[in-house]
């Protein structure tokens, strides 16, 4: 049986196929939600920007992307959890086909300091993740580095707003764009699958 993983963004996609998520979080460190089993997280936590990998990166085209090393995989739910003034909510959500994810990156003591977008993609088939930093974050991964397994953003802002780009069907709550609060309190999960079984999508 395939083990999941509820971590800090986020919970899983059941499927009796593998699974591969990827969370994202930003804001306080909150221990209840960490679940670790096999799967990939990528972590935002204390205002850093960390993405966090069980198969890694490797370079992009450029210096701003690094791409998963699974080339196969496709990505299949995305989860935000945000807080605002009212409260905190989740949204779940199917996708298919090319799938666009923006974060925006903002350092809120200085507004006038523009933000960074961090950007998730996938090719027409939901596959091919990468990621990429407007900021030229992600794409310097030396070849002894190679994959490399955590990403660091190098900046300690908050994460403002999350929008999911592409075809979506909503399983729970409502669709984005997201905004957090001035903590930065969101929470990202990606659903990166493998319909070959554990490790069997290069």
């Amino acid at each position: 049986m395939d083990k999941r993983d509820a971590g800090f963004f986020g919970a899983g996609l059941l499927t009796g196929a593998a699974l591969y998520k990827i969370f994202v979080q930003s804001g306080r460190r909150d221990e209840g939600r960490i679940r670790a089993d096999d799967d990939d997280q990528v972590v935002v936590t204390g205002g850093s920007l960390t993405i966090a990998s069980k198969y890694g990166f490797e370079s992009g085209t450029d210096s701003k992307t690094a791409v998963h090393i699974h080339k196969t995989r496709d990505l299949r739910e995305v989860e935000v959890q945000y807080t605002n003034q009212s409260g905190t909510f989740t949204a779940d959500m199917t996708v298919s086909g090319r799938v666009q994810i923006d974060i925006v990156y903002t350092d809120l003591s200085n507004p006038g300091t523009p933000p960074d977008t961090v950007s998730f993609t996938t090719n027409g088939q939901g596959q091919n993740l990468s990621v990429t930093s407007q900021g030229g974050q992600f794409g310097n991964i030396k070849p002894a580095e190679k994959p490399k397994k955590t990403l660091q953003h190098g900046k300690c802002w908050k994460v403002q707003k999350i929008t999911v780009s592409g075809t979506q069907t909503l399983k729970a709550g409502v669709l984005g764009p997201y905004y957090c609060d001035s903590d930065g309190q969101c929470i990202l999960t990606l659903h990166y699958h493998c319909s070959n079984g554990p490790d069997r999508c290069p």
